[in-house]
């Protein structure tokens, strides 16, 4: 996904802040690979969302930060890739 947001762009832009977050997404009894989240008092799965908060485009999704984690270095890695980028970061992770 990240791919495609860099492509969207016919030139690079010179900064970007990324806006984080996750969202409940309650399961019913004990789904496969579903975790007990404290914070909701759910059994639940935590999606995480990445957004070019300029432009409201979706940059990376991800269903949870602990299984995909080297996929979000990946997504950090292609976006230090565009030239001048300077990346600021916003998130409000429970």
């Amino acid at each position: 996904m990240v791919d495609f947001y860099c492509a969207s762009y016919a030139t690079p832009p010179t900064a970007a802040t990324l806006d984080i977050d996750d969202t409940l997404d309650v399961v019913h009894r004990h789904q496969q690979l579903s975790l007990f989240n404290a914070h909701y008092d759910e059994r639940c799965f935590l999606p995480i969302h990445v957004y070019d908060t300029a432009v409201a485009r979706p940059v990376a999704t991800r269903r949870s930060i602990s299984r995909y984690r080297p996929r979000f270095s990946n997504c950090w890695s292609t976006l230090s890739s565009m030239p001048a980028l300077r990346i600021c970061v916003h998130f409000e992770i429970c």
